[in-house]
């Protein structure tokens, strides 16, 4: 692939930044509107290289593993052109459909931060790893910690290797609950019931509030509790995921989980 030169002068649906070439659409990840940058192109696709001229809205990333990390796209953009980009692709979803709405400003509903997760843990060389996979690859990124998930779960990463341990090759789903962290195992191999007494132990030995193993809950010390969801006056709608929205009488609002530490996941 040969490195251009490109003015990237939009951002595209997915967070990625939109350029011209050779009369052809491009796009680079983390770039930003208004940018000169270098970038290596692959069909529609680029890949940046360097930042030639950075835009003012730049900022730098919180997380040490945005850019090699899959999970994040936007940590690179301040907030205030952040929010007013969200609200523009409802409008523009709304506009595309003859749809007349009054669409108010971004719902920042991030707490703190993300009570759930899901993580690919497997084994490489005799070592046992977990985390996300990096970015555009099916490379499994080895992560100690994710500044977007809530406190309760900063050893997320730590308790899907020990699960894996014992399970093989696996995805762990958790999520921390007002009765403590509630771990679903989906095994690549089943589980035989010998096994059962050491996924019990290990359960234990985690702290876990309830753990299941394909579908079937092993264990449960506490009953996971649900927080309640308090409603965002005046909005009467549901608060959702990053990217959809949320109906209050004859208005709509681009809603985010979260903002600055959920690292813009879109």
């Amino acid at each position: 692939m040969a490195e251009v030169t490109l003015a990237i002068t939009g951002l595209g649906r997915r967070g990625e930044g939109l350029a011209r070439h050779e009369d052809a659409n491009v796009f680079v990840p983390y770039t930003l509107p208004g940018e000169m940058v270098a970038a290596k192109i692959d069909g529609e696709r680029g890949v940046l290289r360097r930042v030639l001229s950075p835009s003012p809205e730049r900022t730098a990333a919180f997380c040490k593993h945005y850019g090699t990390c899959g999970g994040c796209q936007l940590q690179h953009w301040r907030e205030e052109p952040y929010r007013q980009w969200k609200k523009g692709l409802v409008e523009t979803a709304l506009k595309a459909r003859g749809i007349a709405m009054i669409v108010r400003e971004l719902i920042d509903a991030h707490g703190a931060g993300r009570r759930r997760v899901s993580i690919h843990a497997r084994r490489r060389d005799g070592v046992v790893t977990a985390g996300f996979m990096a970015a555009r690859s099916h490379d499994l990124l080895d992560l100690d910690a994710c500044p977007i998930l809530v406190p309760p779960l900063a050893q997320a990463f730590d308790i899907a290797r020990a699960l894996a341990t014992k399970a093989g090759d696996c995805d762990v789903a958790l999520t921390a609950t007002d009765g403590g962290i509630d771990a679903s195992v989906r095994a690549e191999r089943k589980i035989v019931e010998q096994e059962m007494a050491k996924f019990a132990g290990l359960a234990a030995d985690l702290d876990l509030a309830r753990l299941s193993l394909n579908g079937t809950a092993l264990v449960t010390a506490r009953l996971p509790a649900w927080p309640r969801i308090r409603a965002l006056a005046p909005h009467t709608g549901a608060v959702k995921r990053r990217g959809q929205t949320a109906r209050s009488n004859g208005a709509i609002s681009a809603c985010t989980l979260p903002a600055a530490s959920a690292g813009r996941q879109l």
